[in-house]
């Protein structure tokens, strides 16, 4: 691992002046968990930094009868004290308390997470299956949303353009709505996680994540009316030093008939 490469560096005042300083290298960040290592790396080399941590419109969190409305720069830890652990977003807040080390709650963000697009996140499988969107704001186009499922392009690639920034990450509520995630974990990052919702009318959304480059969502009639196996198989797992493809498509299996146990359904 080498030293940082020389950059300029940013600190606007406001989301004008963020949007004025960045462009194709010259890179927003907050937290910079992902961002910094993979420039020590030497996989990215940007220009210029535009630290958005001082800009306060992107650190408000609010729980609303629209759902959830996160700022791009609220840290994981900040949303963990904001969340009721037996509210609707109880199970949300406890994926979180299980994302990376406490030094990466501390100072990762949401919106930093799902820009940079990590394959092996928990969040946007998570999200994923909540039917989560993102706010973007250009200076020339103003604000579009995204759903997470439009954002999410693949490993480390997002729809979002070199002069857009992220603002807000929306979760709808989950309005009666049961929903777990698990993972299997080893190192740093989990090898695979499943997230598994019920609605209310009984249909069902799966989503898996980190056995495979972007993760896979399945809508489901009913939790009784599926195969577990079959999902796994149509999941493009990844084989490295975690685990072989068949090895991520067993732990994907399991993972859902654990995720369906704790939902209090039994698989016919």
């Amino acid at each position: 691992m080498t030293a940082l490469p020389a950059f300029d560096y940013l600190t606007p005042d406001s989301i004008d002046d963020a949007l004025a300083g960045i462009g194709e290298s010259q890179i927003p960040y907050a937290g910079g968990t992902e961002l910094v290592l993979a420039m020590r790396l030497g996989l990215t080399r940007p220009r210029t930094l535009v630290d958005l941590k001082g800009l306060g419109a992107l650190k408000e969190v609010a729980q609303t009868d629209s759902g959830l409305e996160i700022g791009a720069a609220v840290t994981h830890h900040r949303l963990i004290e904001f969340l009721d652990a037996h509210g609707p977003y109880g199970p949300f807040r406890q994926m979180l308390m299980g994302v990376g080390n406490p030094r990466v709650r501390a100072v990762g963000t949401m919106g930093g997470n799902l820009c940079f697009a990590e394959p092996r996140s928990d969040i946007a499988t998570l999200l994923l299956a909540l039917d989560a969107e993102v706010e973007l704001v250009s200076a020339d186009r103003g604000t579009r949303r995204s759903a997470l499922s439009s954002f999410m392009r693949g490993a480390y690639a997002t729809d979002r353009e070199s002069d857009e920034l992220m603002t807000r990450v929306l979760v709808p509520p989950p309005d009666g709505t049961r929903y777990t995630y698990l993972k299997f974990q080893t190192g740093v990052r989990p090898t695979a996680g499943v997230a598994l919702i019920e609605r209310q009318d009984r249909t069902a959304r799966i989503a898996v994540g980190a056995a495979c480059e972007t993760p896979a969502v399945h809508e489901l009639t009913s939790l009784n009316r599926f195969d577990p196996e079959a999902i796994a198989e149509s999941v493009e797992t990844t084989s490295d030093m975690f685990g072989s493809k068949r090895f991520k498509r067993s732990i994907v299996t399991v993972l859902i008939r654990r995720a369906m146990s704790k939902l209090g359904q039994s698989h016919e």
